[in-house]
Order: structure tokens, then C-alpha cells, then sequence
């Protein structure tokens, strides 16, 4: 209990001053050799990751070799300008002070994590995990605007996007999705930026043209993407748009994109 009553003595809490997330400690001593042998690459980047977040909450924290644990082998912090050490030497290791919650996975990493992504993207992507829409913004905005050809800029458009739709700004959103299609148009996510542009043209009251847009895209489609195709069928019976069949589907949705822009804008 000794590192617990002594950070709770000296009223640090243990939140990382970027991510905002509630810290987990794991806390060893030796090197562990099933975790060095057995963990994955994402695992040890997100450690990485952790690692150099959570030191910022402390003077000076030395952490032990495992490239897979989390493990705290000093920690030195600031209290009304005095420096505060706890070692291992102080018994600092009798206590876990809270596990992560999947421990006994040496390769579990959290769902937003990303194999060699920038660190901006990891904290845009945590605070939306986290839902916290404003902070997410600002960090995936700087992704993009430095990364804008990153592997993971087109996922950050997406998220970048939804953040809008999330807190109600449906123009925004709109907007974003119409860059996302626009600037990516060969990734995973070019059917979604439609999805959700057709969602928000409805929300915008522009009802006939969201549905327009829903069914022509979903058409291109032709259930190449079956779970994709059943979202916009699901969306398109939500907002009870009518389905009519329309021919040279490629002409009228560049039609609705380019109206879509003077709705927008």
C-alpha cells in the first residue's frame, strides 16, 4: 500500500495531462520473458506510446527494460517545490495499483491504437474512443493538416468528420465528409464519407437529395459490400427515403456532389 498512500498524501492524480484517460500501472521489478517473446509489434509501440505520455505527469520516471509491461521503477514528482522520490528501494513494488483490463493478454492494445501511426492521430483517435469530440478535433485537425498523405489520413478525415456530426454541427460535418470523399476517393472509407453526407443533407432539410444520394450510392455499390449496402438500406428505411430506379447513376451522383457543395457551402 505504500505507493498508493503516498501519492494520495501528496494529491497526484494519476491522469495523463494529453490523453485525459484514467492511468493503469502495472509495476515490476525483473524482466519478464514470456512477454518479450510472445508480445506483438503494436503492442510494444503502444507501450511506447503510454510510456512517454504518462512521464509527463512527474518530474522524473524511470521505467524497467520489458519492451511489453508497463513497469515503474522510480517515480520523482514536484510537491510545493520540494522533489518527492519513491524507488524500489521503498518498497514501491508491494502494490499494483490498478491492473490493465485485459492483463492477461500480452498482446492487448486499445481499439484506437494503430501500427505506426503519429502521435497526433493516437490522441485525436483516444479522445473520440473517449468522447470527448472538442479535444479530438483539435489533434486530428493538426494530423491532417501536417499528414494529409499519411496511410491513416483518410480514417482521420472520417473521425475528423464525425466529430462535427457528434456534437450537432451537421453542416460541418457535411462539409468534412464532402472533403473526406473528395480528397480520398480511393480508400476504405470512400462510401462512408456518402453514407454520412447523405445523413446530414437530410438533417440540413434537404431531405430529396440525401435520399437521392443514398440510393445512387448504394447502387454503385451492387453488394460488393454487404454490411456497407445493408447501412444504407438501413438508413434509407430510418428516413423513410422511396427508392425509384435511375440510370447513369455515375452522372446524377456527380451531379449531387456538385450541388451538395453550393448546399453546404
Amino acid at each position: 500500500m505504500m505507493v498508493m498512500k503516498i501519492l494520495r498524501l501528496f494529491g497526484i492524480v494519476m491522469m495523463s495531462k494529453k490523453l485525459n484517460l484514467i492511468i493503469f500501472i502495472f509495476v515490476f521489478f525483473t524482466t519478464n520473458l514470456f512477454a518479450v517473446e510472445n508480445c506483438s509489434e503494436e503492442r510494444k509501440q503502444w507501450v511506447e506510446f503510454y510510456k512517454k505520455e504518462f512521464a509527463q505527469n512527474f518530474y522524473e520516471i524511470n521505467y524497467g527494460d520489458d519492451p511489453c509491461l508497463i513497469s515503474v521503477v522510480s517515480i520523482k514528482f514536484s510537491k510545493n517545490d520540494e522533489k518527492v522520490f519513491i524507488s524500489e528501494s521503498q518498497n514501491v513494488n508491494q502494490e499494483i495499483i490498478q491492473k490493465l483490463p485485459n492483463d492477461l493478454d500480452i498482446n492487448w492494445v486499445p481499439e484506437y491504437f494503430e501500427l505506426d501511426a503519429k502521435d497526433d492521430y493516437l490522441y485525436g483517435a483516444q479522445y473520440f474512443a473517449s468522447k470527448k469530440y472538442d479535444e479530438a478535433a483539435l489533434f486530428l485537425r493538426d494530423y491532417l493538416e501536417k499528414n494529409p498523405k499519411d496511410k491513416l489520413a483518410a480514417k482521420a478525415q472520417y473521425l475528423f468528420a464525425e466529430t462535427f456530426r457528434l456534437r450537432e454541427d451537421y453542416i460541418e460535418a457535411a462539409d468534412q465528409y464532402l472533403n473526406g470523399y473528395e480528397n480520398y476517393p480511393l480508400s476504405n472509407h470512400k462510401y462512408l464519407y456518402l453514407l454520412k453526407l447523405s445523413e446530414m443533407l437530410i438533417k440540413i432539410n434537404y431531405h430529396k437529395e440525401g435520399c437521392k444520394m443514398m440510393e445512387i450510392t448504394q447502387n454503385e455499390l451492387k453488394f460488393s459490400d454487404v454490411e456497407l449496402f445493408n447501412s444504407f438500406e438501413e438508413q434509407m428505411l430510418k428516413y423513410q427515403c422511396q427508392k425509384v430506379i435511375m440510370p447513369d447513376s455515375d452522372i446524377l451522383l456527380v451531379d449531387l456532389i456538385n450541388n451538395s457543395k453550393k448546399i453546404i457551402k
